[in-house]
This record gives C-alpha cells, sequence and structure tokens, in this order.
C-alpha cells in the first residue's frame, strides 16, 4: 500500500511537467507567431497601399514608377513572415537562448542610438559604428563584421549619392 501513493504522486508530478511543458511551447509560438504576424501585417499593408500610388504621365514605358519599391518590400515582408511561420511549424524543439533577451535589449538601444547621432556624425561613421557593434552584439566575427559593414556602407553609397544623386546626412561636427 506504500508504493500506491507514491505511484499517484510521481504520476501527478509527471503530469505537471508535461502541462508545463506545453504551456511554455505554447507561449514559445505564440511570441514567435505574433512577432511574424507584425512582418505579414506589414507586408501586405506595403503590397495593399502601393497599388494606390499612381503613375506620372510623364513616365517613360521602361520606368516602372514610384510603387516598385512599396511592391518590393511588401512582398518580401510577407515572404520573410511566411517563411518564419513555415519554420516554427516545422521545427518542434527549440534551443532556448539566455542571451537573447539581451541581445534584443541592446539591439534596441542600439537602433535608438544611431537614429540620434545620425544628423551629428553622418551616415558613414554612424552606420560603420553602429553596423560593428550590432554585428557584435550578434557575435559575428571581427573580420566578417568589418567587411560586411564597409561592404554595406559602400553599396549604399554608392546607390544613393553615385547612382540616384541623393545626398546622405554628413557630418556636422560636435
Amino acid at each position: 500500500m506504500n508504493s500506491s501513493p507514491n505511484k499517484i504522486s510521481s504520476g501527478r508530478q509527471c503530469w505537471s511537467i508535461m502541462s508545463r511543458n506545453r504551456i511554455l511551447k505554447f507561449r514559445t509560438s505564440f511570441k514567435q507567431l505574433t512577432g511574424t504576424s507584425i512582418w505579414i501585417f506589414a507586408g501586405l499593408y506595403f503590397l495593399v497601399f502601393s497599388y494606390q500610388i499612381r503613375v506620372p504621365l510623364t513616365l517613360s514605358k521602361f520606368d516602372p514608377g514610384p510603387a516598385l519599391l512599396p511592391k518590393i518590400m511588401g512582398a518580401l515582408l510577407l515572404c520573410g513572415g511566411l517563411y518564419t511561420i513555415a519554420k516554427a511549424f516545422i521545427v518542434k524543439e527549440r534551443k532556448q537562448q539566455n542571451v537573447s533577451g539581451h541581445c534584443s535589449k541592446l539591439l534596441a538601444t542600439a537602433v535608438f542610438a544611431y537614429l540620434l547621432v545620425l544628423p551629428v556624425l553622418g551616415f558613414h561613421i554612424a552606420t560603420v559604428i553602429f553596423g560593428m557593434f550590432s554585428m557584435l552584439i550578434m557575435r559575428v566575427k571581427l573580420y566578417i563584421a568589418l567587411i560586411c559593414t564597409a561592404a554595406i556602407v559602400t553599396l549604399i553609397h554608392f546607390i544613393f549619392i553615385t547612382l540616384f544623386a541623393i545626398p546622405l546626412p554628413g557630418f556636422s561636427g560636435f
């Protein structure tokens, strides 16, 4: 008779642990689906409202017009959201990362600081600092972070300044 209460209590403990695991899996998937729904909502927003952008009459037939960029961004955001949802359903177990919450806060702070120092330091300097800092937070090797940051700054400089003649924020001093 002594073994019967132990079996019942161990069965309850097992059921309790299984219930906790289910709740944690549900919370994790709910958080991931919430973040993904933001991607999907933004993608749908860009796609829907890009069709309301009118094409100027003076536009040549080879020019895609001003609605092309919102359509591309909407499609990319929508594809990214759908990919993340598919990945969440395919991958059954996720490894919990204790550092992810801290890294997210640091990245959010870095983005906010980048927006504040951009007018003061200018695009090139602020973007190099932000790119290096954010990649080092995500544990990217130093030489890869340096190469990627330099490539991104060079590409954006070429596209905006050289190709489209759109000025980027410059260094205004301290």
